[in-house]
């Protein structure tokens, strides 16, 4: 037995001719539900963006369509979940040899970097992992993104415009570290000619104040002790494109720590999510950042 909302059923009683936007037919579909549902063929019925019926025979109200997609054969399931990612380091496939993580590193995150990629490349780079992501089924991610040789926020919105126009749903963190490359790794600063220790000593790096502005930006709460969680809620505010971010506001945040905002495909103004699900908000502006909208 499947599942068909009052939704699908409305809509064919009200008019023979309206169509949900998508129909999927004859899948084998694992549901990854509690019971661990699997059915050998079934079909998935979607509209505005949400699942209104699926199951066997959930589709065979509705008319044969060429738009439908023909799943014989195929498996249909939840999208998957990618919990740690670096969009930063999507250009360096095939670049570096495989190294301890260590030594990686230094490649990964260049010492020596001078100044900010521009928001165009940010936006190329992070809008690439995601279609290869999307090409393998996941649909929801983790981005632990680091900024070099700074955070930028125009290098940081443009990571959050290549989420919201690939249409998947991201919680992005800004792990920015604000310490001397070899400080963070062990025996490192020993073994370094004293001209390398100087060049990485001299590289661009930001300060306790700077950074918690960013942070502080990127949650759009200016002058607010934020003591952000893992991730954060997002819901839209009074109809405005910009997504509002519930955070906690208990103490104040170290500087290397690392705040999240969430971002998903567009939707329609005043709709919303389960909480913790990922964000939509409304309209097309790019979400440069997040409001502190109470406790959580």
């Amino acid at each position: 037995m499947g599942f068909a909302s009052e939704d699908l059923e409305h809509q064919l009683a009200v008019s023979a001719e309206r169509r949900p936007s998508l129909v999927v037919r004859n899948a084998r579909v694992l549901t990854c539900d509690q019971q661990w549902t699997e059915w050998a063929d079934a079909d998935i019925v979607v509209d505005g963006g949400r699942i209104v019926a699926i199951g066997p025979g959930a589709a065979s109200p509705i008319e044969v369509s060429a738009r439908d997609i023909d799943a014989s054969g195929r498996l249909a399931l939840p999208g998957m979940v990618n919990t740690h990612f670096h969009s930063p380091g999507n250009f360096l496939k095939g670049a570096v040899p495989s190294l301890p993580l260590e030594l990686f590193m230094l490649f990964e995150v260049p010492p020596f970097m001078p100044e900010p990629v521009s928001s165009k490349y940010a936006y190329l780079r992070t809008l690439l992992g995601a279609v290869e992501m999307l090409r393998q089924g996941v649909t929801s991610v983790h981005d632990d993104a680091f900024f070099l040789p700074v955070a930028t926020r125009d290098e940081i919105s443009a990571v959050m415009q290549a989420y919201a126009d690939a249409g998947m749903r991201a919680t992005v963190a800004i792990d920015q570290p604000n310490l001397v490359e070899y400080e963070k790794h062990a025996f490192l600063a020993e073994i370094l000619p004293p001209a390398v220790r100087a060049r990485m000593e001299s590289a661009p790096r930001q300060g306790d104040a700077e950074l918690l502005e960013i942070y502080r930006w990127f949650l759009g709460a200016t002058g607010v002790r934020a003591g952000c969680g893992p991730r954060c809620r997002v819901r839209p505010r009074n109809g405005s494109p910009r997504p509002t971010c519930a955070v906690s506001p208990n103490s104040a945040m170290p500087p290397t720590s690392r705040t999240t905002c969430t971002s998903s495909r567009p939707a329609a103004s005043g709709s919303s999510v389960t909480p913790g699900t990922g964000c939509r908000w409304s309209g097309t502006r790019r979400p440069a950042a997040c409001s502190a909208n109470g406790a959580r």
